[in-house]
């Protein structure tokens, strides 16, 4: 498992370039205490879909996705596949741990987190891409969580039943919070395009919900 330096600094809201000696040994100390308890698991999925007036028709399921951000992201696919990502518990009680007597290093974990579950979901949609590829002759969109947009959080807890995300101890409260905390669900579009596609902020429709974009 890898955690970017850099990454993390971007998460807790700091250029880079401008990031001191101390926070960055901070990070670095925190980078290595993350990944001594982090047990990344994911599953995913592939169904069929179909537009259905303004909702979107998970196809051998009664799910529908809701909203106008999801269908221009779903615009032209033929299939989506559903994907859950999540570190282990023992990354959110290690942030936990700190927060009583070093909020500063709590910060610090929390970014270290972000980064490693974010990275282990490109390394998933890595995975969906090339299945997309070889197995269909398709191409893939970026992923979308419910929460950005109007796609509702209240979807949640169908997503999860999709995915059998109990199995890797992926859960969700009344509250719509996921648990572990340090956990991602995401919908990736399977379409026909003529180029492949490539994780970039130019072909990026997460544009309201990045916090790269807000810094």
């Amino acid at each position: 498992m890898y955690i970017d330096e850099n990454e993390v600094l971007r998460y807790l809201g700091v250029n880079p370039k401008l990031a001191n000696f101390k926070l960055r040994a901070y990070v670095k100390d925190g980078i290595e205490e993350i990944l001594k308890v982090a047990y990344p698991k994911y599953m995913y999925t592939l169904l069929d879909i179909d537009t259905i007036v303004e909702k979107i028709l998970l196809k051998g399921t009664n799910v529908y996705l809701e909203g106008n951000s999801i269908k221009k992201h779903l615009k032209d696919c033929f299939k989506c596949a559903l994907m859950g990502v999540t570190l282990g518990p023992l990354v959110d009680r290690k942030i936990e741990y700190y927060k009583s007597w070093d909020l500063t290093r709590s910060f610090v974990l929390d970014a270290c987190g972000t980064a490693l579950v974010e990275r282990v979901c490109d390394e998933v949609q890595h995975k969906i891409q090339y299945i997309a590829n070889e197995k269909y002759k398709l191409n893939i969109t970026s992923r979308y969580s419910p929460g950005y947009g109007d796609l509702p959080l209240s979807i949640q807890p169908k997503l999860l039943k999709l995915l059998e995300g109990d199995r890797i101890g992926l859960t969700v409260t009344e509250q719509m919070i996921m648990i572990p905390r340090k956990s991602v669900t995401a919908i990736i579009g399977l379409k026909e395009d003529l180029e492949s596609f490539n994780i970039s902020c130019e072909n990026c429709s997460q544009v309201d919900e990045c916090i790269y974009k807000k810094g």
